[in-house]
């Protein structure tokens, strides 16, 4: 028996009560009978204007019943769903459009401006269809409402496949956003797969619609988690196949009081979360309103995607002791890697799940990874899985991979097995922490700082360090009012996980934690948008995957040509790799910009070793690898130009900055003795000195008016710089016109040096 979701709908829809909600919104609740015959029209619509069976729709509003009904009327006509992630900003909004190929767009009406932004650059939609209670619409557009609303809602005469598609755009920490591409039958299969291990399950469309014909309609299910992600799209499926009723909330955010209202007045059964995230601010206002909300028809909640702790759950339980919480370990690449489940009966450890029978652990030779070995591994997923990513076939080898005989999805999940076959999740392995010979995934680590009272966020790091190699390093915002005590908080991380995992030390950081910044933020992110304007084709690269991204997006949106790089520029093995991959690219390198830096303020007796430490391997380290490595390319391309930044504070003296003038003096110096070694190979090698500049580097500081009103009252020109002035610094020292320079200091700071 295969499966499509539009066959089943059409079956369903004829033995169900036509009064039956299929779904709810707030006051408006629409009958299965009304369902079936907008989502028909909607289907027969979209055929008319012009799209063609495995034509792509896009998916761009928030939770609402409109966002169910597309997709059925998607499934009816052999359509394939595009989530559009709807926090992204423009151009990432466009870059989905574009790369998946989207012949239509729904959209919700508060998206308009975006739309109407990015309408001129959409040359593959022909439709565009808004969602606007008031009936209104763009020029372009037509409103949803009319449409769904016009023919005779009767059934599309149509020949459907077990092959028809559904995409899942994912980005996550797999990279630049991938549409995820499932087969109809894949995804019924994997779901079903789960639901075999509770009970019997109608294995054929006749059996399930003489099921749903005894029985009635489903459960009543309320995702709270956005359509639009994998979990409540894959949970609303799971229901709309079953003929439940599916209950969307009007908030925009997750509002506890509207849920549970909504849970009280519904009869909800179940509910689709996403980890402490949603959790927390849930348990929260139930702690806040005991017996306020009547939640006896609560039979469980299921989260994917992010921890869920033992101790929210706990605290859940208390006010539902007859709900089962049931923790998913899935991602979009594949349904089914493990589960952990826990009722008032019985408490599991956070993080830990059951492996999954489809369900594989292999070691980074391919070798299957035996339960109480103490050995990590990789999490693969044997079928039912995706077909792949779209027009992707490098990355779908990569992580759809065939071993033993068999395909496997590997997202790149790494955990420990058990001796009873049950998982320990650890993070990505991408990101392990290698210490005195012990892996250490951060992720693991994290997690449980910030299980701390007194923690805001965490971050933890591998800091190079002689005796461990690396030492596990946490960085952590404190809650408000708390006090910072770095015992407390290491003897909290030793009580939960294995002594070589407690960080080594913990620092405090005043602002939201995120990594250095290279090509995707500032003055880099500048560099690159002018460089790729004058002609230049880039590879940017930096910690943060989605700012280099959108950069990269941003140059490709304007008609240049880029990619991104995901690179450390303290790790040689990053640089190598990312050498390598350009030179696979684009065949040649003549331009380096060595930009990342991070900035620490302080004395020495006050600098910390391990500030120092980080501080140079970022900004003099990061100079040093890049230059090694991208040197020999430059040779073989006979010549090029290296442009370091370096600071005024490389050339004068400041206060309370030993690490930072440290760096910068050694990167003065790194480039002149380069810039003399290289001569012969025509490789120039110059560094380009700002002053104070107006990034996110400097941000904190130029709040401060007395710190302000003195950079003014020092630089002739009486005011910071804009980082775009000092790209065009960089841009000539990069272009022929600067042919006879190499070894030089370009000073950009408004006079500042010279009082």
């Amino acid at each position: 028996m295969t499966w499509n979701f539009g066959d089943i709908l059409d079956s369903i829809s004829e033995v169900l009560p036509p009064d039956a909600p299929a779904l709810i919104h707030g006051d408006r609740v629409i009958s299965w009978g009304e369902t079936t015959r907008r989502s028909n029209n909607l289907g027969r619509a979209l055929l008319a204007r012009g799209a063609k069976p495995g034509d792509k729709v896009a998916f761009y509003m928030r939770n609402r019943p409109e966002y169910v009904e597309t997709m059925a009327a998607c499934f009816k006509s052999q359509l394939v769903h595009v989530n559009i992630n709807y926090r992204y900003q423009p151009d990432e909004v466009f870059y989905i459009f574009d790369d998946s190929d989207a012949q239509t767009v729904v959209y919700g009406a508060e998206f308009r401006d975006t739309i109407v932004e990015l309408k001129d650059r959409l040359g593959k939609v022909k439709t565009f269809i808004e969602v606007a209670p008031d009936g209104s619409a763009a020029p372009f557009a037509e409103n949803y409402e009319k449409i769904v609303t016009t023919g005779d809602g009767v059934p599309l005469d149509i020949q459907r496949s077990s092959d028809d598609m559904l995409f899942i755009y994912t980005g996550g920490t797999t990279g630049m956003p991938k549409g995820v591409m499932w087969r109809h039958d894949d995804m019924r299969e994997a779901q079903l797969t789960a639901l075999r291990a509770l009970g019997p399950v109608p294995e054929s469309l006749p059996a399930l619609v003489e099921t749903i014909k005894e029985a009635g309609p489903g459960p009543i299910s309320l995702p709270a988690c956005p359509l639009m992600h994998g979990t409540g799209l894959i949970t609303a499926i799971g229901n709309m196949m079953s003929g439940g009723c599916i209950v969307t909330l009007e908030s925009p955010s997750l509002d506890a009081d509207e849920l549970w209202s909504a849970v009280s007045r519904r009869g909800v059964n179940s509910l689709a979360i996403v980890g402490d995230a949603f959790a927390k601010p849930m348990l929260q206002g139930l702690e806040e309103a005991p017996g306020k909300y009547d939640l006896s028809s609560v039979v469980s909640i299921l989260s994917s995607g992010v921890m869920w702790s033992t101790e929210v759950k706990r605290g859940l339980l208390k006010h539902m002791p007859n709900v089962v919480l049931m923790d998913s370990f899935g991602a979009s690449e594949g349904l089914g890697f493990g589960s952990s489940i826990m009722t008032s009966a019985g408490e599991v450890k956070t993080a830990k799940f059951q492996i999954g029978g489809r369900c594989r652990v292999f070691d980074e030779d391919d070798q299957p990874v035996e339960p109480g070995s103490g050995k990590s591994g990789i999490i693969a997923l044997g079928g039912p899985i995706p077909v792949g990513y779209y027009k992707d076939p490098v990355k779908t080898a990569a992580t759809f991979k065939t071993i033993g005989g068999e395909r496997y999805s590997i997202p790149g999940d790494w955990c420990i097995v058990e001796e009873d076959g049950s998982l320990t999740l650890l993070g990505r392995g991408s990101v392990c922490i290698n210490t005195a010979g012990e892996k250490v995934y951060p992720e693991e680590v994290e997690e449980v700082l910030k299980l701390h009272s007194f923690v805001e966020d965490a971050l933890v790091v591998g800091v190079p360090d002689e005796k461990w190699g690396q030492a596990v390093t946490g960085i952590v915002k404190l809650s408000e009012g708390a006090t910072f005590d770095e015992a407390a908080l290491r003897n909290h991380v030793r009580a939960s996980l294995a002594g070589y995992k407690t960080p080594k030390h913990i620092l405090v950081g005043d602002i939201a934690l995120r990594a250095p910044n290279g090509g995707a933020n500032g003055m880099g992110r500048c560099h690159a948008l002018l460089l790729a304007r004058e002609g230049a084709t880039l590879v940017v690269t930096d910690m943060d995957e989605k700012g280099g991204h959108a950069v990269v997006d941003e140059i490709n949106a304007e008609g240049g040509q880029a990619r991104f790089i995901k690179l450390d520029v303290a790790c040689p093995s990053d640089w190598k790799s990312a050498v390598e991959q350009t030179i696979a690219t684009f065949g040649r390198v003549d331009i380096l910009i060595n930009n990342a830096g991070i900035l620490v303020l302080s004395t020495v007796q006050d600098t910390l070793d391990e500030d120092f430490d980080r501080v140079l391997d970022i900004n003099v380290k990061g100079v040093f690898y890049g230059t090694k490595y991208m040197l020999p390319a430059m040779q073989a391309a006979g010549g090029g130009s290296i442009v370091n930044i370096s600071s005024i504070y490389g050339l004068i003296g400041a206060p309370a900055s030993a690490a930072y003038q440290a760096s910068k003096g050694a990167v003065r110096l790194l480039t002149k003795s380069t810039a003399v070694d290289y001569a012969p190979f025509k490789i120039r090698v110059n560094s380009v000195h700002p002053g104070i500049i107006r990034t996110n580097m400097t941000k904190d500081m130029l709040v401060d008016e007395a710190i302000t009103q003195q950079i003014i009252g020092t630089t002739l020109l009486g005011r910071p710089a804009e980082p775009m002035e000092v790209s065009y610094a960089v841009l000539f020292l990069a272009s022929d016109e600067a042919s006879y320079m190499t070894g030089s200091e370009v000073v950009v700071d408004g006079g500042y040096t010279t009082m």
